[in-house]
């Protein structure tokens, strides 16, 4: 309670109502990562930037003061609002691309007043890239030597030799070749033998490799 005075003169008593501001006491967010990145988890404390893969799962709790409700709020999203459980505001999301994003709190004083803000810089999966270089065989000239390097953010899931004549892809033949998933960066040989054409036919071919990307689907890169 207050009032103003001066000289001989009073006010009237005035009341200034003070309202709790809802406020982080401390949270957790455990990020799971996807598992064809072979990458660890991460568990951090205080901290709402985070730098992380394509597709990770963040897991946050949190303690909170003065608050009723607690929301995540991306950039440009609606509002997510966080579930109670033990005590603790609880809330997970999959992370698809970068999030600069804002904490909002409500109580039964103030409704969602901005708590902080922080940014989910995200990782995206690029494409795989292929290079190859031939060689004709000095003796027998129906024959080539093929030396390839394949390279990619995680690993792969196919690498394959592809030929097909006569411009008639739709009927065209696939040979796997021997590759390491789990490598990243790996060189690869290939010997083939075009004496089994007739003459006359015309044998396009390729090499064609595949990443192994579980959260967008596989994608592709060929030789020209």
């Amino acid at each position: 309670n207050f009032a103003f005075v001066a000289d001989e003169y009073q006010s009237k008593t005035y009341q200034l109502q003070v309202f709790p501001l809802p406020q982080l006491l401390g949270f957790t967010i455990v990020a799971t990562v996807p598992s064809y990145t072979q990458l660890d988890n991460a568990t951090v404390t205080n901290t709402g930037d985070l730098t992380i893969p394509v597709g990770t799962r963040i897991s946050w709790s949190v303690d909170a003061a003065d608050a009723d409700s607690l929301f995540f709020v991306p950039e440009t999203d609606e509002r997510i609002a966080f579930s109670k459980k033990n005590g603790k505001f609880v809330l997970n999301q999959r992370i698809m691309e970068t999030t600069p994003y804002t904490l909002f709190g409500k109580n039964a004083y103030l409704d969602t007043v901005q708590i902080i803000k922080y940014t989910f810089t995200v990782i995206p999966d690029v494409r795989p890239t292929i290079q190859v270089e031939q060689k004709q065989d000095s003796s027998q000239y129906f024959t080539y030597y093929f030396k390839g390097d394949i390279q990619d953010d995680y690993g792969f899931s196919s690498l394959d030799f592809v030929y097909f004549l006569n411009d008639s892809a739709s009927s065209q033949v696939r040979v796997p070749l021997e590759f390491s998933p789990a490598n990243a960066h790996q060189q690869f040989f290939y010997m083939f033998d075009f004496a089994q054409f007739s003459k006359g036919d015309v044998v396009n071919y390729y090499f064609e490799v595949f990443d192994n990307d579980a959260v967008n689907g596989y994608k592709s890169a060929r030789t020209v």
